[in-house]
């Protein structure tokens, strides 16, 4: 789980900076790492089976547009796929993608997902408006895309069994949220856990660790404690 790539906010836990994630995308190459698209990793989550090791899929959340500038031409670059979940109501705007951009980008291998519309923490919306920020934010990027929208994100990581049930309703494949956990994969395709990814001192070190499970795996024990 990405979210921004830029130099301008140095240790945030959002951002990686260009370099970093040049040099996080070449680690994967070269150390035989098979990077899926999220569809790939939801059809073998489905299977029951276990998934083989070194494969990962790649997200991005919120859809700035350095995603573009910095995260898209690496992934181009590595024949890499990914998926950006975008927040359908800053289309457009300043920092963030336009739809030439993500038009672009679905033509060369990433997919498009929905971050909602406006980014709200989904948990405290009544049911008219988790409507809108579920099935609008759908059917908007698939009228700009040409193309079926498949994936959700939950703002935030707020869900609930409600609005699970919303967004399989609304005809999505599987979602999103912002946790990690020590059954990574997890069976759920609608509470799909991630690790974030960060940038900083011995970012590579720690990226390493991380696609490892042996980060998660410390976390948790950690918290447990």
């Amino acid at each position: 789980m990405y979210h921004s790539i830029d130099r301008n906010a140095s240790g945030s836990k959002i951002t990686v900076s260009p370099e970093e994630f040049a040099a996080q995308m070449g680690f994967l190459k070269n150390n035989g790492f098979r990077v899926v698209s999220l569809k790939e990793a939801v059809d073998l989550i489905k299977t029951n089976k276990k998934l083989p090791r070194k494969t990962v899929a790649i997200t991005f959340d919120d859809g700035y547009e350095n995603n573009y500038i910095y995260a898209y031409p690496v992934l181009k670059k590595h024949a890499f796929p990914a998926t950006i979940f975008v927040i359908a109501g800053s289309l457009d705007k300043e920092g963030y993608l336009n739809t030439a951009q993500l038009k672009e980008m679905t033509d060369n291998g990433i997919e498009i997902g929905s971050h909602t519309i406006s980014h709200l923490w989904l948990p405290g919306v009544k049911d008219a408006e988790l409507e809108i920020e579920i099935y609008e934010s759908k059917k908007m990027l698939t009228e700009i895309l040409g193309r079926e929208v498949r994936f959700f994100c939950y703002p935030v990581g707020g869900f609930d069994e409600k609005i699970k049930s919303m967004v399989g309703a609304a005809g999505y494949l599987g979602a999103c949220t912002t946790s990690p956990g020590r059954s990574l994969p997890n069976r759920d395709i609608f509470a799909l856990k991630r690790v974030r990814i960060s940038g900083g001192r011995n970012n590579l070190l720690v990226f390493r660790l991380k696609i490892s499970g042996y980060h998660t795996w410390i976390k948790e024990r950690r918290d447990e404690d």
